[in-house]
């Protein structure tokens, strides 16, 4: 029985240390998160050309991916010309289905 009473005695002390630690650790971790994006926020103000670099980087990048894509579309445009002669072997045409 002393046994029984020990081990409730401690489930029941873990329960309540356990819920002590959950509360402090919601309380202490409450607003990490908005005050590293305010001092972000801040640092790039003061240091904009930063920023300034790395976008116009991005923006050349883009434009880069962009000037890619439109010759891709250029070049299946002239694969699926309506206008495309068929060749005469029914062997070389491999049917890709209806678009």
């Amino acid at each position: 029985m002393n046994t029984f009473i020990y081990i409730i005695g401690m489930l029941l002390i873990g329960f309540v240390c356990y819920f002590i630690g959950l509360k402090r650790g919601i309380s202490g971790s409450q607003h990490l998160y908005d005050d590293g994006w305010i001092a972000a926020e801040e640092y790039f103000k003061r240091f904009p050309e930063l920023v300034q670099d790395i976008n116009e980087e991005t923006e050349r990048d883009n434009n880069q991916k962009y000037e890619i894509a439109r010759q891709m579309v250029s070049e299946l445009d002239e694969l699926f010309d309506p206008e495309c002669p068929v060749p005469e072997d029914d062997d070389d045409i491999v049917d890709g289905g209806t678009y």
